[in-house]
């Protein structure tokens, strides 16, 4: 499994994990599964086209 650093501006951090706390999981797992579902969007449109 990689790694990855990523800095964010406070703001975000903070909306982040108030969202993971209401979805109980953990930042972590959050920001993998708005990656994915990103992915998955960009995959759809090069499908589509």
């Amino acid at each position: 499994m990689g790694s990855l650093s990523v800095r964010l501006p406070d703001s975000i951090h903070q909306e982040i994990r108030k969202l993971a706390k209401q979805d109980n999981v953990s930042i972590n797992q959050f920001i993998v599964s708005a990656v994915t579902e990103k992915m998955a969007a960009f995959k759809t449109l090069d499908y589509l086209e």
